[in-house]
């Protein structure tokens, strides 16, 4: 999504502004949420699916996704993601 923001845009600043507020909302959740529903896939157990939503996962995700295409390089990492 923050890529296609940025494309739609022409100006990598969207992807960066939306970063930011996700890495925002990430350190918010966590603070909030009970330690069992802050992980990448959450321990339901028997609680409410409903009570586990948050914007964790994705944000866990998309860090971890970032930080790999950092790692590799933006051309390397699109390749395997095409694949």
């Amino acid at each position: 999504q923050r890529k296609i923001m940025a494309k739609v845009h022409n100006d990598d600043k969207f992807f960066d502004f939306d970063a930011i507020g996700g890495w925002k909302d990430l350190k918010d959740s966590v603070e909030e949420m009970p330690d069992a529903y802050t992980k990448l896939i959450p321990e339901l157990g028997d609680g409410d699916p409903d009570d586990a939503f948050s914007s964790i996962p994705y944000e866990k995700g998309f860090n971890l996704l970032y930080s790999l295409e950092r790692m590799v390089g933006k051309d390397k990492f699109g390749e395997f993601t095409k694949a």
